[in-house]
């Protein structure tokens, strides 16, 4: 999987006054764009106000602490799910980003369900978004909420660990213990 930015750098310019200190393994962009692509298609956009990027060649991240948006996109190219954060950090050698927000990472679908928790973890090169916090899910005609979540990137199809719910009587299979 592949990421491209596409960005203005606003710092760690050349420095014409010898007053200023900049801090030369930091580099801070303005109205990011990152797209992550797979065989030339388009699996992910990374949207962010304000980006920090890490220049250490050993652990190099993104981190995105002015709010980020994350759209999902099918084999047709069509966003599906979307996540809205008021942090996230990229490590991008890892392959990983983690959005926290302590009132609630908001993970929506086209079908309109919701997913709230204070962090989901997408793991690109698993096209697998987890967490293993307290997570409130709601749909159409379902709440539900419990500890830990995994599913995959359009949020169509996840299971939560230790759930609880309000669920339909018929939704409910006994077991065959």
């Amino acid at each position: 999987m592949q990421g491209v930015i596409a960005s203005c750098i606003v710092d760690n310019a050349p420095d014409f006054d010898p007053e200023i200190k900049r801090d030369k393994s930091l580099e801070i962009a303005k109205d990011v764009e990152i797209r992550y692509s797979d065989s030339a298609r388009l699996k992910a956009k990374i949207l962010g106000e304000v980006m920090r990027r890490s220049v250490d060649r050993t652990n190099p991240f993104d981190e995105f602490d002015e709010g980020v948006v994350v759209h999902f996109y099918d084999e047709r190219g069509q966003a599906e799910s979307h996540l809205y954060s008021e942090y996230a950090i990229r490590y991008e050698k890892k392959g990983v980003v983690i959005a926290r927000d302590p009132e609630g990472v908001i993970l929506t679908n086209n079908s309109g369900d919701s997913l709230i928790s204070t962090e989901l973890i997408w793991l690109n090169e698993h096209d697998k978004i987890t967490t293993d916090k307290f997570v409130y899910i709601r749909t159409a005609d379902r709440k539900i909420w419990g500890q830990g979540f995994e599913s995959n990137m359009d949020f169509t199809r996840g299971k939560i660990k230790a759930v609880e719910g309000e669920l339909q009587v018929e939704d409910f299979t006994p077991s065959q213990d």
